[in-house]
């Protein structure tokens, strides 16, 4: 949290609202409508929040409830005192917002992951297109740097899994990257 100290919400807001009107008088992000580019309060609190040491019973959070029933799910997600359905929503509307106004060279750059430890041997098995995927239920936390992911592995021991990400620009199907909320 270098160089925020005193920084309000608001200054957040209006720090963040500044750079995607930059973007968008460039040509970037018209994709979405004017009235649903920039960010609203709760949208700012909610990044803020994750960025934060909250990222952890965020990401936890949403790990549990995608193992539970569609209408166990459901009604979970609409009672406030047991949810951060809201704080999440928030999260993916500002992740939207943001991840509209990349450049073509910000999209395409290369991402790290670390991935502590060893995944199943399952996960190595291909589908029937080929294909191995893997599904992360939390929010997925990337580096542009790769010594990033290397020091969070480094003296967990082995083995541990680097992933190399090469997200695109949204495309009509779908998006195909995050955002920077650093």
């Amino acid at each position: 949290d270098q160089s925020n100290e005193g920084k309000t919400p608001e200054d957040f807001k209006e720090e963040v609202n500044s750079f995607i009107a930059r973007r968008r008088a460039l040509s970037w992000g018209t994709r979405l409508p004017q009235q649903h580019a920039f960010l609203n309060i709760d949208e700012v609190k909610a990044v803020r929040l994750y960025s934060g040491p909250a990222f952890q019973p965020i990401n936890e959070f949403l790990r549990e409830v995608a193992k539970l029933s569609t209408n166990f799910r459901s009604r979970l997600a609409h009672d406030p005192r047991l949810t951060f359905c809201a704080t999440v929503q928030h999260i993916i509307n500002a992740i939207r917002k943001l991840a509209a106004v990349v450049t073509d060279d910000e999209a395409k750059r290369p991402l790290w992951r670390g991935v502590r430890g060893e995944l199943p041997n399952g996960f190595w098995t291909p589908d029937q297109a080929g294909m191995v995927c893997a599904v992360e239920m939390g929010f997925m936390s990337t580096s542009r740097r790769i010594h990033t992911p290397l020091k969070y592995m480094e003296g967990y021991g082995s083995p541990n899994v680097l992933w190399a990400i090469k997200p695109m620009l949204e495309t009509d199907d779908a998006f195909h990257c995050g955002a920077d909320i650093s």
